[in-house]
């Protein structure tokens, strides 16, 4: 299964871990894909693979929110909502 995790925080980066170790592709959405630490964190492990997040959710068939509360509206509104209708998604806030 496609799996687009929307968050590189450490949540995220565990939950792709999880996904992964459960052999699906899986694609982690950041605002930032070229920052230093997440493109460190995505090297460590050929299968990771990080874009932002228009191209996250439109590669998810299932999709995972793992992102704070307050910055939930403008990611899902970046992409734009087509990109998340007829796909699970699970909600995975933090504070």
């Amino acid at each position: 299964m496609k799996v687009g995790i929307l968050g590189s925080g450490i949540v995220g980066r565990t939950l792709s871990d999880g996904f992964l170790g459960q052999a699906h592709q899986v694609l982690v959405g950041t605002c930032d894909p070229k920052a230093t630490d997440v493109i460190a964190w995505a090297k460590n492990t050929a299968r990771r693979k990080v874009a932002n997040y228009f191209e996250d959710s439109e590669f998810g068939e299932l999709l995972v929110l793992s992102l704070l509360a307050r910055v939930v509206e403008d990611v899902i509104r970046a992409p734009g909502l087509d990109n998340f209708r007829g796909k699970t998604l699970i909600d995975c806030r933090t504070s």
